[in-house]
């Protein structure tokens, strides 16, 4: 290209519009970068589209921005639906416990109301668990 050709091209003053579309990003981020000089402002709105590109491209290569499917291949998406399935039976088991009456409703996962008294009580120093009941009628209870 010649000199004047080449003048031209870096005169090229664009709207932030058009940056978002040759950056497939949003307005706001548009501001983002304007701000860190990253994209150069040409006047209010406008911006000059040659050292914008050129300036861009060399934040995506310095922040490593520009990902290879790096993190996407050592996602182990087996091990992740296995934990995904263990996470659904351990929340059908408690939500069945619940239905049946056999788990108190402050207890989480603990079980009983016995053994989450126990529980409570280990980390005292002279505990001491007394097991009561109410007395029964013979015959009813």
């Amino acid at each position: 290209m010649s000199k004047t050709q080449n003048e031209q091209a870096d005169a090229i003053v664009v709207p932030p519009k058009v940056l978002e579309r040759a950056f497939n990003i949003g307005e706001r981020r548009v501001r983002q970068l304007a701000q860190e000089n990253i994209l150069v402002k040409s006047g209010r709105g406008r911006y000059q589209f040659i050292d914008s590109v050129s300036n861009y491209i060399a934040h995506l290569k310095a922040n490593n921005d520009i990902k290879n499917n790096v993190e996407e291949s050592e996602i182990d998406y087996d091990e992740e639906k296995t934990l995904h399935e263990r996470a659904k039976r351990i929340k059908a088991e408690l939500e069945l416990r619940k239905m049946e009456n056999s788990l108190h409703e402050s207890a989480g996962d603990e079980g009983d109301s016995l053994s989450l008294a126990e529980k409570i009580t280990a980390t005292f120093w002279e505990r001491k668990l007394v097991f009561v009941s109410t007395p029964t009628t013979k015959g009813i209870s």
